[in-house]
């Protein structure tokens, strides 16, 4: 007879396989188009997500240095503290390319920010 939290556990990690299946079958349908350029899409809540779930291949950010910060917007008066371009941008980069094996897609293209 299974306990409380061996249960609890089971289903906790049959929920951990289901969404880490997910996603990678989602990651495995990006096509990366090397010729598909994203620039200006602060206006989308996810605009290097949005960019790389579309295959975009190059990503251009507006940056602009206030104080220490390197912070993106598309005119230095859009400015906001909490959009830096290590958060939008470079972490989530260094994560896919730590999970793709040295790429942003797997086995595609060169990518540049």
């Amino acid at each position: 007879m299974m306990t409380y939290a061996s249960l609890f556990f089971l289903r906790a990690l049959c929920l951990v396989f289901a969404v880490t299946l997910q996603l990678a079958c989602i990651e495995a349908e990006v096509n990366p188009l090397p010729n598909a350029h994203a620039h200006n899409d602060y206006h989308h809540p996810r605009p290097l997500l949005d960019a790389l779930d579309a295959g975009f291949c190059s990503v251009e950010a507006d940056v602009f240095v206030v104080g220490t910060q390197l912070l993106v917007a598309h005119d230095r008066v859009d400015v906001k503290p909490r959009n830096t371009l290590k958060d939008l941008y470079l972490e989530p980069l260094l994560k896919r390319h730590k999970i793709n094996s040295g790429s942003i897609y797997p086995k595609g293209p060169a990518f540049y920010l």
